[in-house]
């Protein structure tokens, strides 16, 4: 599986490729990422106001939009995800 990360406006989008059966349990922990509390994941989180998932292909797109005057901030998430992964038992390739 890997993933790649990129900045819109406040908000992350996160592209995952490759993920076959492990995106479930991956989107699942993202999803729970507030009761995550490590590496600063836990306050990141807490930014989110909603997260948004479509799939374009084989790949799945994750939105997280950021509640009214915060930023979700893009080094914080890409800490939180390597984080995430290790929990899920996932192989990672970050882009």
């Amino acid at each position: 599986m890997k993933y790649s990360l990129e900045q819109q406006d406040a908000g992350i989008v996160i592209r995952i490729e490759d993920a076959g059966g492990q995106a479930s349990q991956f989107l699942d922990a993202v999803r729970n990422c507030k009761n995550a509390d490590r590496q600063g994941c836990a306050v990141e989180c807490g930014k989110v106001a909603a997260m948004e998932e479509a799939s374009q292909g084989d790949a799945v797109i994750l939105r997280m939009m950021p509640r009214a005057g915060e930023r979700i901030e893009i080094n914080v998430v890409r800490r939180c995800l390597k984080v995430l992964w290790k929990s899920c038992s996932v192989d990672e390739t970050a882009d």
